[in-house]
C-alpha cells in the first residue's frame, strides 16, 4: 500500500553543507515527518538553515561516514529513512512516485543520481548517471562502520523509481574537487595495507583510464578530462598515503 509523509523521517549527514542544504532540505520538506542532521562541527550557515527547517540537530565527532550514518538511523524516529547527502536534490516526481507505489515487500528504494559538475550535468565516465538507494526500511538495513564509501546492506528487495531524479551537486569549483580528494584520500587509506610502488602507479592509471576512455568521459569534455585526472589523484594520493603509513 501506498506510504504516508507522517511514516518517513529525513536524515542528512552534514559539515560545512550550507551551499546546498537549502536546496536539499526544502525538496524533501513536504516529503518527511521530521528531518534529522547530524553535523560533525559546521563552521557555515549549515545550522542556520536546518533551523530553519525546524531540524532536530545532532552534533557529533567525526569518525567517518558509516559511524555517522548509522547515527543517523539510530535517531529516525520512523522506520522509513529518506537519507539523501547534503548536496543532492530530489525531484518531486521522483518523491512522488515513492509515495505512490512503494510497499512493504521492498526494503529499500532507489532513484536516478545525475552528477553536476562545476554546474554542469555529467553524462558518461565515472560520474555518469546511476540509480542509488536513499531510501529504506532501517528494521532491513544496516550500514557498515567504513570511514569512507560506507556500504548498506540490504535484506529484502529495492524498488527501483525511474521517474524524477536526485541532481547530485558534487563539485562546485576545482578547489572544491581539490579538498574532496583530500578528504577521500586520507580516510581511504586508512583501510588500505602497505602497496608496491607498482600498485600506487598502476591503480591511479587504470582509475584514469576505465572512466575516461571506458567508460567514455571524454565525451564530456573539458569537464570530463577534470574529473577523470582529479580522481586518478585521489586514487593516487589514497595509495601513497597507505604506503607511507605503513613504511618500515
Amino acid at each position: 500500500m501506498p506510504i504516508h509523509k507522517t511514516q518517513i523521517s529525513g536524515a542528512i549527514i552534514t559539515f560545512n553543507s550550507g551551499r546546498h542544504l537549502s536546496k536539499v532540505l526544502n525538496a524533501i520538506k513536504n516529503y518527511v515527518d521530521e528531518i534529522v542532521i547530524v553535523d560533525s562541527g559546521s563552521q557555515d550557515n549549515t545550522l542556520n538553515i536546518a533551523r530553519q527547517f525546524n531540524a532536530r540537530i545532532i552534533n557529533i565527532q567525526w569518525q567517518g561516514y558509516g559511524h555517522a550514518r548509522n547515527i543517523a538511523f539510530s535517531e529516525a524516529k520512523h522506520k522509513y529513512v529518506l537519507f539523501p547527502d547534503a548536496d543532492e536534490v530530489f525531484t518531486d516526481n521522483a518523491l512522488n512516485t515513492l509515495l505512490e507505489i512503494w510497499d512493504d515487500s521492498y526494503a529499500s528504494a532507489s532513484f536516478k543520481l545525475v552528477n553536476y559538475y562545476r554546474g554542469r550535468r555529467l553524462r558518461f565516465g565515472v560520474w555518469k548517471p546511476i540509480h542509488k538507494v536513499r531510501f529504506c526500511n532501517k528494521e532491513l538495513c544496516t550500514w557498515d562502520n567504513r570511514p569512507v564509501h560506507e556500504q548498506l546492506t540490504i535484506n529484502g528487495k529495492t524498488l527501483q523509481i525511474n521517474q524524477g531524479e536526485i541532481r547530485h551537486y558534487t563539485v562546485d569549483s576545482i578547489y572544491d574537487h581539490l579538498e574532496k580528494i583530500r578528504r577521500y584520500a586520507i580516510a581511504g587509506s586508512q583501510t588500505k595495507n602497505k602497496p608496491s610502488k607498482l600498485k600506487v602507479i598502476g591503480s591511479a592509471t587504470w582509475t584514469f583510464l576505465k572512466g575516461y576512455v571506458f567508460n567514455l568521459g571524454f565525451l564530456d569534455g573539458y569537464d570530463g578530462l577534470c574529473v577523470h585526472l582529479m580522481q586518478s589523484m585521489e586514487t593516487f594520493l589514497k595509495y601513497e598515503l597507505a604506503r607511507e603509513s605503513n613504511a618500515d
